[in-house]
């Protein structure tokens, strides 16, 4: 699990997040000549572009950091030299109903509120997005919390049928898969707004809001380790999760430190990082800080 956490991370943080192509006018011969030298036309990127290694820098300004380290090659994790990627039309997928019907029922009342410590809390949130207009104050806070609940299932799961794999890379350049079970799920009913889920099943950890257990099936020296993660609702009693991993080599769990940077699995060491597939990481705790009362639509 937790080399699947980071490796995710990894991705999450290189994914482009530019926009690939907005509406623009162009000419026929002004299109071809755009997609064919690679060269920049205002402040879109005309459909059939292919990126480069040979013309990458032409459209930087629209790709995120970690995109430009890795056209740099800067880092072990690089573009391959022949990396080609074509620029296509952008595809809008709108938001589920019931999350901006939960958006609009429910974001009225959130609020950011400064704890005598310098820290800062969010009361009031119980789904969709908290802050659809972010202002000020605190309005970088705001965004980062329209980040941490995005739309997600109230359940993900990967069984041995149908198991999550993770490929990983050592020093040595060897790759290899792993493969997971997983379930990850909204453990209380007080925080979700889709109709049909059976919430008499739900409750089974009190006091938590999310939970997460994944388990190894290969390769079969590791398997059977499995992990569980709780994650509650009071922020301020339990600000970190509770993490239990279970050793088949020992025949028995063992509780490890959430406030850890990294932890240690498997022969690969991971950090919990956030945005998670489904949901957040639950408590975002910084000297800086913040602290997130767990709620989720």
């Amino acid at each position: 699990m937790l080399r699947y956490v980071a490796l995710l991370s990894v991705l999450v943080f290189f994914m482009p997040r530019y926009s690939l192509a907005q509406e623009t006018t162009l000419s026929p011969n002004h299109a071809e000549v755009a997609v064919a030298t690679g060269a920049q036309t205002d402040d879109a990127i005309p459909l059939g572009t292919r990126i480069t290694m040979q013309n990458w820098q032409n459209f930087k300004q629209f790709m995120p950091d970690g995109m430009v380290a890795l056209f740099e090659g800067k880092y072990f994790w690089k573009m391959p030299a022949d990396v080609s990627m074509e620029v296509g039309p952008t595809v809008n997928y709108p938001l589920p109903k019931n999350y901006l019907e939960a958006t609009e029922k429910y974001s009225s009342p959130v609020k950011i509120v400064e704890l005598p410590d310098g820290g800062l809390t969010l009361t009031g949130y119980q789904g969709g997005i908290p802050f659809p207009n972010p202002e000020e104050p605190h309005k970088g806070w705001k965004v980062l919390a329209n980040v941490n609940w995005p739309a997600g299932p109230q359940m993900y799961v990967n069984t041995p049928t149908n198991y999550g794999t993770v490929w990983s890379m050592d020093r040595f350049g060897n790759v290899n898969a792993s493969t997971f079970d997983v379930v990850y799920q909204v453990s209380t009913s007080d925080y979700i707004s889709d109709p049909g889920i059976p919430t008499e099943s739900l409750d089974y950890a009190p006091g938590t809001w999310y939970t997460e257990w994944a388990m190894e099936e290969s390769p079969e020296q590791a398997r059977y380790t499995a992990s569980l993660e709780l994650f509650y609702i009071d922020q301020e009693k339990q600000p970190f999760p509770d993490t239990f991993v279970f050793v088949p080599a020992l025949r028995r769990s063992l509780r490890l430190s959430s406030t850890a940077p990294a932890l240690r699995s498997s022969g690969s060491t991971g950090a919990t990082t956030t945005p998670r597939p489904m949901a957040s990481t639950g408590a975002l705790r910084f000297t800086t800080g913040i602290s997130w009362p767990i709620a989720r639509s």
